[in-house]
């Protein structure tokens, strides 16, 4: 493997590396279970170093790494019924936030429901298709539980105590995740026989777009102010002849 390539996989496993565990949750979440939920993880991977979406900036390229994940964590969960074994939002012991605490005495179902909408960002109509309940008793789970978490925590400013523990608690390592470098060494060996586009090209079609727009705007301007120059210089002379006459 040539030393350019091996440091752009450093590069890109530093990238995913921090949120490694929050895309194995929401992909967990959705599947339900945790052999889909690797695959998930390694495909929405290879995908994005396929695509060339690696260079984008951090939050576009976290974006894209979640869309795709649960993009494709979707479609699984349609077309493939796996084992269920996901046991989310259940709190290791000594824990020491007490709404994760009170989620975790919540049935599976309820805090499934609560990963899929503050954790996963799906509508309750999504939810209970997954779940394979009515969207109604979805909405209804969620409206009650937040009513009580309003009752015992106090809400700041911001987004609400429920939606922050159920997010936190989604970039939590998983005792079901499988190990980080194994999942990145079987990324590697994909990746490796995959041909990545070539952007350069492409970058370079985009800087001469945006020098030609460049002469464009400053031609635009030049001859506009050509043309309001000779306005200008007649309304001058009216303006002296009309001071003269009033002076009379």
């Amino acid at each position: 493997m040539a030393h350019r390539e091996q440091d752009d996989f450093q590069l890109y496993f530093s990238r995913v590396r921090p949120v490694y565990h929050q895309l194995f949750n929401l992909a967990h979440a959705i599947t339900g279970n945790c052999e889909q939920a690797e695959y998930c993880l390694q495909y929405a991977m290879l995908d994005c170093w396929a695509s060339g979406d690696a260079s984008a900036s951090r939050h576009g390229f976290r974006e894209g790494l979640r869309s795709g994940i649960v993009r494709t964590a979707l479609r699984i969960a349609a077309d493939e019924q796996a084992e269920f074994d996901w046991d989310g939002l259940a709190t290791a012991e000594g824990e020491t936030d007490p709404l994760l605490a009170q989620i975790s005495q919540e049935s599976t179902e309820l805090r499934r429901a609560l990963a899929l909408r503050y954790g996963c960002g799906l509508s309750p109509r999504r939810i209970a298709k997954l779940m394979h309940v009515d969207a109604s008793r979805v909405q209804l789970l969620l409206k009650r539980c937040e009513a009580r978490v309003r009752r015992g925590h106090a809400a700041g400013r911001g987004e609400s105590p429920l939606v922050r523990a159920v997010r936190g608690w989604m970039s939590l390592p998983s005792p079901q995740a499988p190990e980080m470098g194994s999942v990145f060494r079987g990324f590697q060996a994909d990746a490796a026989a995959i041909a990545r586009p070539n952007r350069l090209p492409a970058r370079i079609a985009r800087g001469l777009i945006a020098c030609v727009l460049a002469l464009l705007c400053i031609a635009a301007f030049w001859f506009a102010a050509v043309l309001m120059q000779p306005a200008a210089m007649d309304a001058r002379p009216e303006a002296a002849v009309e001071s003269a006459e009033n002076s009379r």
